[in-house]
C-alpha cells in the first residue's frame, strides 16, 4: 500500500515536471530560443503534426487590479483556469498549447494545416467569443487578446508572437474584452 502510494506520488511528480519543462521550451522558442534546445520527446509529447503555427496573447484586463485583489497562488489557479479553457475550446477546432507567461499574458500556439492559414484569424476570433463567455460565468475580469500571422516551421513561432504582443497593444484604442488581430498595415514590430 505505502510502496503504491510513493510510486503514484513519483508518477504525478514526474507528469507535473515533464509538463513544466515543456511550458519552459515553449516559453524560449515564443522568444525566439532555437528548437534544438528542445528535446525530441518534448517535441512528439506536443502531437504538433502540421507545418504551420500561429500564436495568440492573452491578457487579463485591469491587470494590476487583479493582481492586488489576489494572492499569489490564487492569481496562478485563475490563469490556469483561463488557460485550460482556452486550451479546451481552441482544441475543438485546432491543436494548440497554452503557456503561462509573464505580466499575465497567455500565450498559445496554434499548429494547422496549411489548407487552415487563410481562415484562422477568422476562426480563432470564433474560438476566443466563446472562451470570453465561458470565462465570464466563473471570472469578475475580462480578457483581451491580441493574434499573430500564421507561419510555416517551429522557427518562426516568435514572429507571431511578437505581433500578437504588438495587436494585443490594440486594446487601448478597442477596449477591454477585444480580439484584435495583427495587420501588416496597421502594425509595426518595435
Amino acid at each position: 500500500m505505502i510502496l503504491r502510494k510513493a510510486f503514484e506520488s513519483l508518477s504525478h511528480q514526474l507528469e507535473k515536471n515533464k509538463r513544466h519543462i515543456i511550458q519552459n521550451h515553449l516559453n524560449g522558442l515564443l522568444k525566439g530560443k532555437p528548437i534544438h534546445q528542445m528535446v525530441e520527446a518534448d517535441i512528439e509529447e506536443l502531437n504538433f503534426s502540421h507545418q504551420h503555427f500561429g500564436c495568440v496573447v492573452a491578457t487579463i484586463d485591469k491587470y494590476d487590479e487583479f493582481s492586488k485583489k489576489y494572492e499569489v497562488e490564487h492569481q496562478y489557479y485563475l490563469k490556469m483556469l483561463i488557460l485550460n479553457i482556452a486550451e479546451q475550446v481552441i482544441n475543438s477546432r485546432y491543436k494548440c498549447i497554452g503557456v503561462n507567461m509573464d505580466n499575465g499574458e497567455i500565450a498559445f500556439l496554434v499548429n494547422v494545416d496549411a489548407n487552415q492559414t487563410d481562415e484562422l484569424h477568422h476562426g480563432l476570433e470564433e474560438c476566443f467569443g466563446k472562451i470570453q463567455h465561458e470565462i465570464a460565468k466563473v471570472f469578475d475580469y475580462t480578457i483581451s487578446v491580441g493574434m499573430g500571422n500564421c507561419y510555416q516551421d517551429w522557427g518562426n513561432i516568435h514572429l507571431s508572437y511578437a505581433e500578437a504582443m504588438q495587436a494585443l497593444k490594440m486594446k487601448l484604442i478597442k477596449g477591454h474584452g477585444s480580439i484584435n488581430v495583427w495587420n501588416n498595415n496597421e502594425y509595426r514590430h518595435g
